[in-house]
Protein backbone atom coordinates (compact mmCIF):
# COMPACT_ATOMS: atom_id res chain seq x y z
CA UNK A 1 0.00 0.00 0.00
CA UNK A 2 1.30 3.60 -0.83
CA UNK A 3 0.91 6.79 1.57
CA UNK A 4 2.93 9.01 -0.18
CA UNK A 5 0.37 8.91 -3.81
CA UNK A 6 3.91 8.71 -5.79
CA UNK A 7 5.10 11.55 -4.57
CA UNK A 8 9.15 12.53 -4.96
CA UNK A 9 8.99 13.53 -1.32
CA UNK A 10 6.13 13.58 1.26
CA UNK A 11 6.06 15.32 5.20
CA UNK A 12 4.01 15.00 6.82
CA UNK A 13 3.75 17.09 10.17
CA UNK A 14 0.93 16.39 12.86
CA UNK A 15 -1.81 19.49 13.44
CA UNK A 16 -0.45 19.55 17.45
CA UNK A 17 3.27 20.75 15.52
CA UNK A 18 1.66 23.22 12.86
CA UNK A 19 -0.68 24.35 16.69
CA UNK A 20 2.19 25.03 18.46
CA UNK A 21 3.86 26.54 15.62
CA UNK A 22 0.77 28.81 14.72
CA UNK A 23 0.78 30.09 18.94
CA UNK A 24 4.43 30.94 18.22
CA UNK A 25 3.33 32.70 15.15
CA UNK A 26 0.84 34.51 17.45
CA UNK A 27 2.47 35.78 20.38
CA UNK A 28 5.55 37.04 17.83
CA UNK A 29 3.05 39.15 16.31
CA UNK A 30 0.14 39.90 19.14
CA UNK A 31 -0.23 43.58 18.24
CA UNK A 32 -1.59 42.88 15.04
CA UNK A 33 -4.37 40.82 16.41
CA UNK A 34 -5.99 44.33 17.92
CA UNK A 35 -7.91 46.84 16.36
CA UNK A 36 -9.44 50.09 17.72
CA UNK A 37 -11.99 52.23 15.84
CA UNK A 38 -14.56 54.99 16.69
CA UNK A 39 -18.10 54.65 15.59
CA UNK A 40 -20.51 57.09 15.60
CA UNK A 41 -24.27 56.22 15.71
CA UNK A 42 -26.73 58.84 14.98
CA UNK A 43 -30.49 58.47 15.89
CA UNK A 44 -31.86 61.95 14.76
CA UNK A 45 -35.78 61.01 14.82
CA UNK A 46 -34.56 60.67 18.73
CA UNK A 47 -32.50 63.63 18.74
CA UNK A 48 -29.78 61.02 19.81
CA UNK A 49 -26.01 60.68 18.89
CA UNK A 50 -24.07 57.68 20.39
CA UNK A 51 -19.69 57.88 20.01
CA UNK A 52 -18.58 54.61 20.30
CA UNK A 53 -15.00 53.73 20.97
CA UNK A 54 -14.50 49.47 20.60
CA UNK A 55 -11.62 47.79 20.85
CA UNK A 56 -11.56 44.47 19.70
CA UNK A 57 -8.69 41.75 20.37
CA UNK A 58 -8.38 38.03 18.97
CA UNK A 59 -7.11 35.70 21.32
CA UNK A 60 -4.70 32.27 20.14
CA UNK A 61 -6.31 30.49 17.57
CA UNK A 62 -7.03 27.40 17.00
CA UNK A 63 -6.06 25.15 13.90
CA UNK A 64 -8.25 22.37 12.97
CA UNK A 65 -6.88 20.82 9.76
CA UNK A 66 -10.06 19.96 7.47
CA UNK A 67 -10.05 17.74 4.28
CA UNK A 68 -8.70 17.98 2.06
CA UNK A 69 -7.33 21.44 1.65
CA UNK A 70 -8.78 23.65 3.97
CA UNK A 71 -8.09 25.26 7.41
CA UNK A 72 -10.32 26.05 10.02
CA UNK A 73 -9.42 28.62 12.75
CA UNK A 74 -11.42 28.95 16.20
CA UNK A 75 -10.42 32.94 17.34
CA UNK A 76 -11.90 33.89 20.47
CA UNK A 77 -12.93 37.70 20.56
CA UNK A 78 -12.72 39.95 23.21
CA UNK A 79 -14.10 43.65 23.06
CA UNK A 80 -14.77 46.88 24.92
CA UNK A 81 -17.05 49.36 23.54
CA UNK A 82 -17.25 52.63 25.68
CA UNK A 83 -20.34 54.86 24.08
CA UNK A 84 -21.02 58.81 25.23
CA UNK A 85 -24.28 59.99 24.00
CA UNK A 86 -25.67 63.15 23.13
CA UNK A 87 -29.34 64.33 23.48
CA UNK A 88 -31.19 67.31 21.91
CA UNK A 89 -34.54 68.38 22.64
CA UNK A 90 -36.89 69.09 20.13
CA UNK A 91 -35.91 72.40 20.40
CA UNK A 92 -32.08 71.60 19.51
CA UNK A 93 -30.97 72.11 22.85
CA UNK A 94 -28.56 69.95 24.51
CA UNK A 95 -29.59 68.11 27.87
CA UNK A 96 -27.59 66.30 30.46
CA UNK A 97 -26.43 62.95 29.24
CA UNK A 98 -26.87 59.84 30.37
CA UNK A 99 -23.05 58.22 31.93
CA UNK A 100 -20.98 56.68 29.25
CA UNK A 101 -21.94 52.84 29.22
CA UNK A 102 -18.58 50.70 29.20
CA UNK A 103 -20.04 47.22 27.88
CA UNK A 104 -17.47 44.39 27.74
CA UNK A 105 -17.85 41.40 25.42
CA UNK A 106 -16.65 37.98 24.55
CA UNK A 107 -17.48 35.28 21.65
CA UNK A 108 -15.74 33.05 19.14
CA UNK A 109 -15.04 34.01 15.45
CA UNK A 110 -14.60 30.68 13.29
CA UNK A 111 -13.10 31.08 9.74
CA UNK A 112 -12.42 28.42 7.06
CA UNK A 113 -9.78 29.11 4.22
CA UNK A 114 -7.42 27.21 1.88
CA UNK A 115 -3.99 27.56 2.34
CA UNK A 116 -1.41 28.90 -0.74
CA UNK A 117 2.26 28.71 -1.21
CA UNK A 118 4.21 31.80 -0.56
CA UNK A 119 7.87 32.74 -0.62
CA UNK A 120 10.49 33.70 1.95
CA UNK A 121 14.15 33.50 0.70
CA UNK A 122 13.75 32.44 -2.41
CA UNK A 123 11.80 29.30 -0.58
CA UNK A 124 8.51 28.20 -0.04
CA UNK A 125 5.63 27.84 2.81
CA UNK A 126 2.53 27.29 3.25
CA UNK A 127 -0.17 29.50 4.21
CA UNK A 128 -3.66 31.30 4.83
CA UNK A 129 -4.48 34.69 3.21
CA UNK A 130 -7.43 35.92 5.65
CA UNK A 131 -8.31 37.79 2.47
CA UNK A 132 -9.59 34.38 1.15
CA UNK A 133 -11.52 33.94 4.43
CA UNK A 134 -15.04 32.49 5.02
CA UNK A 135 -16.84 32.88 8.45
CA UNK A 136 -18.59 30.24 9.50
CA UNK A 137 -19.68 31.28 12.96
CA UNK A 138 -19.70 34.03 15.15
CA UNK A 139 -20.96 34.45 18.46
CA UNK A 140 -21.03 37.44 21.38
CA UNK A 141 -22.28 38.14 24.25
CA UNK A 142 -22.27 40.71 27.42
CA UNK A 143 -19.54 40.04 29.98
CA UNK A 144 -20.43 42.36 33.11
CA UNK A 145 -23.81 41.22 34.06
CA UNK A 146 -25.05 44.43 35.35
CA UNK A 147 -24.87 45.92 31.86
CA UNK A 148 -28.19 45.15 30.18
CA UNK A 149 -28.07 47.38 27.08
CA UNK A 150 -31.03 45.64 25.21
CA UNK A 151 -31.01 43.12 22.25
CA UNK A 152 -31.18 45.78 19.67
CA UNK A 153 -27.99 47.44 20.72
CA UNK A 154 -26.50 44.15 21.27
CA UNK A 155 -27.23 43.56 17.88
CA UNK A 156 -25.75 46.82 16.66
CA UNK A 157 -22.60 45.85 18.91
CA UNK A 158 -21.98 42.43 17.37
CA UNK A 159 -22.24 43.63 14.10
CA UNK A 160 -19.71 46.46 14.54
CA UNK A 161 -17.44 43.58 16.60
CA UNK A 162 -17.37 41.52 14.01
CA UNK A 163 -16.77 43.73 10.97
CA UNK A 164 -13.86 45.11 13.17
CA UNK A 165 -12.90 41.15 13.94
CA UNK A 166 -12.41 40.41 10.23
CA UNK A 167 -11.04 43.66 9.32
CA UNK A 168 -8.26 43.00 12.01
CA UNK A 169 -7.80 39.82 10.19
CA UNK A 170 -7.55 41.18 6.56
CA UNK A 171 -5.80 44.28 6.69
CA UNK A 172 -3.29 43.99 10.19
CA UNK A 173 -3.00 39.92 9.96
CA UNK A 174 -3.03 39.25 6.15
CA UNK A 175 -1.97 35.86 6.42
CA UNK A 176 -0.95 32.54 8.97
CA UNK A 177 2.29 30.48 8.06
CA UNK A 178 0.97 26.94 8.66
CA UNK A 179 4.27 25.09 7.47
CA UNK A 180 8.09 25.74 7.56
CA UNK A 181 10.10 27.38 4.18
CA UNK A 182 10.57 24.12 1.96
CA UNK A 183 13.57 24.28 -0.52
CA UNK A 184 13.38 23.18 -4.29
CA UNK A 185 17.09 23.14 -4.99
CA UNK A 186 17.32 19.67 -6.33
CA UNK A 187 18.45 20.05 -9.82
CA UNK A 188 22.23 18.63 -8.97
CA UNK A 189 21.17 15.49 -8.65
CA UNK A 190 18.90 15.26 -11.69
CA UNK A 191 15.64 16.93 -10.97
CA UNK A 192 14.64 19.45 -13.47
CA UNK A 193 11.41 19.91 -12.12
CA UNK A 194 9.24 20.27 -8.67
CA UNK A 195 5.88 21.21 -8.36
CA UNK A 196 4.62 21.87 -4.68
CA UNK A 197 1.07 20.64 -3.58
CA UNK A 198 -0.20 19.35 0.34
CA UNK A 199 -3.65 17.89 1.48
CA UNK A 200 -4.76 17.59 5.39
CA UNK A 201 -4.88 13.71 6.22
CA UNK A 202 -6.41 11.78 9.05
CA UNK A 203 -7.05 8.72 11.00
CA UNK A 204 -9.37 8.02 14.02
CA UNK A 205 -9.51 11.83 14.99
CA UNK A 206 -5.40 12.04 14.13
CA UNK A 207 -4.74 14.44 12.04
CA UNK A 208 -1.49 16.03 9.80
CA UNK A 209 -0.70 18.31 7.14
CA UNK A 210 1.44 16.32 4.17
CA UNK A 211 3.42 18.56 2.14
CA UNK A 212 3.88 16.71 -1.15
CA UNK A 213 6.93 17.52 -3.49
CA UNK A 214 5.76 16.02 -7.29
CA UNK A 215 9.56 15.52 -8.65
CA UNK A 216 9.72 15.57 -12.88
CA UNK A 217 6.22 15.31 -13.47
CA UNK A 218 5.87 12.03 -12.26
CA UNK A 219 2.71 10.19 -12.23
CA UNK A 220 0.90 10.58 -8.67
CA UNK A 221 -2.13 9.50 -7.31
CA UNK A 222 -3.53 12.75 -4.98
CA UNK A 223 -5.93 10.33 -3.48
CA UNK A 224 -3.70 8.02 -2.44
CA UNK A 225 -2.02 10.11 -0.19
CA UNK A 226 -3.29 9.31 3.31
CA UNK A 227 -1.75 9.28 7.42
CA UNK A 228 1.14 7.94 7.91
CA UNK A 229 2.79 9.24 11.08
CA UNK A 230 2.67 6.61 14.22
CA UNK A 231 2.60 6.78 17.89
CA UNK A 232 6.45 7.90 18.08
CA UNK A 233 7.31 10.86 16.20
CA UNK A 234 5.15 14.27 14.92
CA UNK A 235 6.60 14.45 11.84
CA UNK A 236 7.69 12.20 9.06
CA UNK A 237 9.57 12.44 5.80
CA UNK A 238 8.96 9.96 3.26
CA UNK A 239 11.10 9.43 -0.52
CA UNK A 240 9.97 7.73 -3.16
CA UNK A 241 12.23 5.28 -4.22
CA UNK A 242 12.71 6.32 -7.55
CA UNK A 243 13.64 9.73 -6.08
CA UNK A 244 16.17 7.69 -3.82
CA UNK A 245 17.75 5.98 -6.64
CA UNK A 246 18.27 9.34 -8.29
CA UNK A 247 20.01 10.25 -5.09
CA UNK A 248 22.03 6.41 -5.06
CA UNK A 249 23.32 7.94 -8.58
CA UNK A 250 24.64 10.87 -7.16
CA UNK A 251 26.34 8.86 -4.66
CA UNK A 252 28.42 6.81 -6.42
CA UNK A 253 29.42 9.70 -8.05
CA UNK A 254 30.73 11.11 -4.61
CA UNK A 255 32.19 7.79 -3.81
CA UNK A 256 34.24 7.27 -6.43
CA UNK A 257 38.23 7.25 -5.88
CA UNK A 258 37.77 7.91 -2.07
CA UNK A 259 40.00 6.33 -0.23
CA UNK A 260 39.13 4.27 3.52
CA UNK A 261 40.61 7.38 5.01
CA UNK A 262 38.18 9.91 3.76
CA UNK A 263 35.35 7.75 5.10
CA UNK A 264 37.14 7.02 8.49
CA UNK A 265 36.81 9.85 11.19
CA UNK A 266 38.16 7.66 13.75
CA UNK A 267 41.39 6.35 11.72
CA UNK A 268 41.68 9.53 9.03
CA UNK A 269 45.67 9.25 9.09
CA UNK A 270 45.80 5.39 8.44
CA UNK A 271 48.59 4.35 6.39
CA UNK A 272 46.58 1.41 5.06
CA UNK A 273 43.27 2.59 5.17
CA UNK A 274 44.65 5.88 2.84
CA UNK A 275 45.86 3.50 0.00
CA UNK A 276 42.56 1.46 -0.23
CA UNK A 277 40.67 3.21 -3.00
CA UNK A 278 36.41 2.82 -3.97
CA UNK A 279 35.82 2.41 -7.58
CA UNK A 280 32.87 1.24 -10.11
CA UNK A 281 30.59 1.99 -7.40
CA UNK A 282 26.76 0.81 -8.12
CA UNK A 283 23.82 1.35 -5.94
CA UNK A 284 20.11 0.59 -5.88
CA UNK A 285 17.53 1.03 -3.48
CA UNK A 286 14.63 -1.38 -3.20
CA UNK A 287 11.63 -1.95 -0.42
CA UNK A 288 13.61 -2.46 2.52
CA UNK A 289 16.85 -1.99 1.83
CA UNK A 290 19.63 -0.89 0.04
CA UNK A 291 21.70 -3.11 -2.70
CA UNK A 292 25.20 -2.82 -3.05
CA UNK A 293 25.58 -4.01 -6.56
CA UNK A 294 29.34 -3.67 -6.92
CA UNK A 295 31.94 -1.74 -5.18
CA UNK A 296 35.35 -2.16 -6.46
CA UNK A 297 38.10 -2.02 -4.22
CA UNK A 298 41.97 -1.15 -5.21
CA UNK A 299 45.40 -1.05 -3.41
CA UNK A 300 47.33 2.21 -4.20
CA UNK A 301 50.34 0.72 -5.51
CA UNK A 302 53.78 2.80 -6.32
CA UNK A 303 55.71 1.08 -8.36
CA UNK A 304 59.44 1.90 -9.02
CA UNK A 305 59.77 1.83 -13.03
CA UNK A 306 63.63 2.16 -14.48
CA UNK A 307 63.99 3.68 -17.66
CA UNK A 308 66.89 4.18 -20.53
CA UNK A 309 66.64 7.45 -22.10
CA UNK A 310 68.89 7.95 -25.28
CA UNK A 311 69.63 11.91 -25.91
CA UNK A 312 71.37 13.08 -28.80
CA UNK A 313 73.48 16.36 -28.24
CA UNK A 314 75.03 18.79 -30.54
CA UNK A 315 78.82 19.45 -30.45
CA UNK A 316 79.09 20.88 -33.42
CA UNK A 317 81.03 24.30 -34.24
CA UNK A 318 78.49 25.05 -36.51
CA UNK A 319 74.96 23.94 -36.09
CA UNK A 320 74.21 20.46 -36.90
CA UNK A 321 76.66 19.90 -39.74
CA UNK A 322 80.28 18.35 -38.11
CA UNK A 323 78.92 15.70 -35.71
CA UNK A 324 76.80 14.96 -32.63
CA UNK A 325 77.39 13.10 -29.45
CA UNK A 326 74.95 10.26 -28.57
CA UNK A 327 74.45 10.05 -24.27
CA UNK A 328 72.94 7.62 -22.09
CA UNK A 329 70.86 8.61 -19.14
CA UNK A 330 69.29 6.04 -16.83
CA UNK A 331 65.67 7.99 -15.12
CA UNK A 332 64.16 6.15 -12.43
CA UNK A 333 60.55 7.08 -11.62
CA UNK A 334 58.14 6.54 -9.12
CA UNK A 335 54.89 5.23 -11.11
CA UNK A 336 51.34 5.51 -8.87
CA UNK A 337 49.06 2.77 -9.97
CA UNK A 338 45.65 0.60 -8.50
CA UNK A 339 45.83 -2.62 -8.41
CA UNK A 340 42.23 -4.41 -7.74
CA UNK A 341 42.08 -6.75 -4.95
CA UNK A 342 38.42 -7.36 -5.09
CA UNK A 343 34.66 -6.26 -5.03
CA UNK A 344 32.72 -5.64 -2.18
CA UNK A 345 28.20 -6.32 -2.70
CA UNK A 346 25.53 -7.05 -1.19
CA UNK A 347 22.71 -5.51 1.06
CA UNK A 348 22.19 -2.49 3.64
CA UNK A 349 19.73 -2.30 6.25
CA UNK A 350 19.24 1.12 7.70
CA UNK A 351 18.04 1.91 10.86
CA UNK A 352 17.87 4.93 13.46
CA UNK A 353 20.07 4.86 16.80
CA UNK A 354 20.66 7.85 18.57
CA UNK A 355 19.91 10.22 16.00
CA UNK A 356 22.16 8.52 13.53
CA UNK A 357 21.27 6.94 10.49
CA UNK A 358 23.00 3.57 10.71
CA UNK A 359 22.82 0.13 8.27
CA UNK A 360 23.66 -3.64 9.40
CA UNK A 361 25.72 -4.68 6.44
CA UNK A 362 25.24 -8.21 4.83
CA UNK A 363 27.57 -7.64 2.25
CA UNK A 364 30.12 -10.20 0.63
CA UNK A 365 33.76 -9.58 -0.27
CA UNK A 366 34.78 -11.00 -2.85
CA UNK A 367 38.45 -10.34 -2.90
CA UNK A 368 42.14 -12.07 -2.14
CA UNK A 369 43.02 -13.53 0.57
CA UNK A 370 45.50 -11.21 1.75
CA UNK A 371 43.11 -8.73 1.68
CA UNK A 372 39.98 -9.80 2.96
CA UNK A 373 40.72 -9.41 6.71
CA UNK A 374 41.71 -5.76 5.86
CA UNK A 375 38.48 -5.24 3.91
CA UNK A 376 36.00 -6.42 6.40
CA UNK A 377 37.49 -4.99 9.12
CA UNK A 378 37.12 -1.60 6.96
CA UNK A 379 33.55 -3.04 5.41
CA UNK A 380 32.00 -1.17 8.45
CA UNK A 381 32.80 2.44 6.67
CA UNK A 382 30.80 1.93 3.16
CA UNK A 383 27.85 1.08 4.59
CA UNK A 384 27.14 4.26 6.89
CA UNK A 385 28.31 6.87 3.79
CA UNK A 386 26.54 4.74 1.07
CA UNK A 387 23.23 5.05 3.01
CA UNK A 388 23.74 8.32 4.64
CA UNK A 389 24.36 10.65 1.45
CA UNK A 390 21.57 9.45 -0.66
CA UNK A 391 19.40 10.93 1.99
CA UNK A 392 21.20 13.74 2.11
CA UNK A 393 21.67 14.66 -1.27
CA UNK A 394 17.81 14.86 -1.46
CA UNK A 395 16.40 16.11 1.79
CA UNK A 396 19.19 18.39 2.70
CA UNK A 397 18.78 21.22 0.01
CA UNK A 398 14.36 20.86 0.80
CA UNK A 399 14.80 20.73 4.41
CA UNK A 400 18.09 21.45 6.12
CA UNK A 401 19.02 24.79 3.48
CA UNK A 402 21.90 22.86 2.80
CA UNK A 403 24.59 22.43 0.18
CA UNK A 404 24.95 19.37 -0.66
CA UNK A 405 28.78 18.59 -0.09
CA UNK A 406 28.58 20.69 3.13
CA UNK A 407 25.77 17.93 4.61
CA UNK A 408 27.67 14.78 3.12
CA UNK A 409 30.80 15.93 5.12
CA UNK A 410 28.70 16.36 8.16
CA UNK A 411 29.03 14.55 11.42
CA UNK A 412 26.67 11.19 10.65
CA UNK A 413 24.30 12.57 13.68
CA UNK A 414 21.61 15.54 11.98
CA UNK A 415 18.67 16.65 12.27
CA UNK A 416 16.16 15.75 9.85
CA UNK A 417 14.28 18.73 9.52
CA UNK A 418 16.05 22.10 10.63
CA UNK A 419 13.67 24.84 8.95
CA UNK A 420 12.66 28.50 9.32
CA UNK A 421 8.63 29.51 9.85
CA UNK A 422 8.03 32.54 8.39
CA UNK A 423 7.34 35.55 11.00
CA UNK A 424 7.12 33.35 14.23
CA UNK A 425 10.46 33.98 14.92
CA UNK A 426 10.78 30.50 15.92
CA UNK A 427 12.62 27.40 13.98
CA UNK A 428 11.12 23.82 13.69
CA UNK A 429 13.82 20.96 14.30
CA UNK A 430 13.30 17.11 13.91
CA UNK A 431 15.50 14.60 15.12
CA UNK A 432 15.11 11.26 14.04
CA UNK A 433 13.26 8.28 15.84
CA UNK A 434 12.83 5.31 13.05
CA UNK A 435 12.71 4.41 9.99
CA UNK A 436 9.55 2.60 8.23
CA UNK A 437 9.00 1.18 4.60
CA UNK A 438 5.99 1.39 2.36
CA UNK A 439 5.41 0.35 -0.71
CA UNK A 440 8.18 2.16 -2.73
CA UNK A 441 9.02 4.48 -0.41
CA UNK A 442 11.24 4.70 2.89
CA UNK A 443 10.17 6.96 5.48
CA UNK A 444 12.22 8.67 8.75
CA UNK A 445 9.83 9.28 11.45
CA UNK A 446 10.81 12.11 14.22
CA UNK A 447 9.85 13.86 17.07
CA UNK A 448 9.99 17.91 16.71
CA UNK A 449 10.95 20.60 18.76
CA UNK A 450 9.96 24.33 18.53
CA UNK A 451 13.27 26.40 18.90
CA UNK A 452 12.92 30.19 19.77
CA UNK A 453 14.80 32.81 17.33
Amino acid sequence: MTVHGKYGVMLQISENVIQDAVDAYYIANRDKFKIQSDQYIPWPKYGISIDCNVTTRLKKPTITLKPFRRFEFELPVEACAVANATIKDVYGNHTPPPPPLNVRLSGLLKIEIEGKFCRHNNRSYLAVNLNDLKVTEFVLSINNASVDIGKRALKVLSTIVRRYAILTLTTNVREIPVSMTIGEELSSVGINSIVLDYKNVDESKKRALALLLRINHEVIDYEAVTYAIDSVGDVAIFTDLALLNLGLDATEIILEGKRLSELDEEHPNNDLYKNLELSDVHFLATNGCFVVQNIEVAIRIVKRVVRTIKKIICTAIDPCNWWCEEVFETIVEDILQLDQIGNVSGTLFPYIEDNALKAHPNLDADIANWAKPLILAAGGLIPIISCLTPILVILSPILLSEAIDDAVKKEKKYKMLNQYFPSANLRIQAKMVRIVWHNDTMGIIGKSNIIPG
